[in-house]
C-alpha cells in the first residue's frame, strides 16, 4: 500500500506500506516540476516493487528516500574517477527516522543552503 498517511496504514493491517508523498498526489510532488516529480514518483514505484519482493513478518514501512542511492553512487563514482588516489568515507544516516511524526517531511526549499539559517530550522 502506498500511503501518505503511513502511520495510519501501518495500524490497519497492511504488511507493506510505502511512504507516499502527499494525500492529493501520493506518487510524487508536482511542486518539484515535471522532471523531478517524475523521478520522485518513479522512486516511490520502485520502492513499492522492492517491497512486494521483501519478506516481512508484520507491518513494515518502506521509505523511498531510504532507497534513493542513485545520487549518492553517482557522486561517489565521479569523485573516484576524478581523484582515484583519494580515500573516500561515506557516512549515511537515518536521522530522519528520529523526526517527530508531525514534522517528518523535509523542508522545501532546502533550509541549509544559506547562512544564517531561517527561523524554521529547529535550534
Amino acid at each position: 500500500m502506498i500511503s501518505a498517511i503511513y502511520n495510519f496504514a501501518l495500524t490497519t493491517g497492511a504488511n507493506r506500506v510505502i511512504r507516499g508523498a502527499r494525500i492529493e498526489h501520493v506518487c510524487g510532488d508536482p511542486n518539484l516540476g515535471p522532471e523531478k516529480d517524475y523521478a520522485y514518483g518513479m522512486r516511490i514505484v520502485r520502492t513499492a516493487l522492492e517491497a512486494v519482493q521483501t519478506a516481512v513478518t508484520g507491518p513494515t514501512l518502506f521509505d523511498p528516500m531510504d532507497m534513493a542511492l542513485e545520487q549518492l553512487l553517482g557522486a561517489l563514482k565521479a569523485i573516484i574517477q576524478a581523484k582515484p588516489s583519494w580515500p573516500v568515507v561515506v557516512a549515511q544516516t537515518t536521522l530522519h527516522h528520529g523526526y517527530p511524526p508531525d514534522r517528518y517531511e523535509h523542508g522545501y526549499p532546502y533550509p541549509f543552503a544559506s547562512w544564517p539559517w531561517p527561523a524554521t530550522v529547529p535550534a
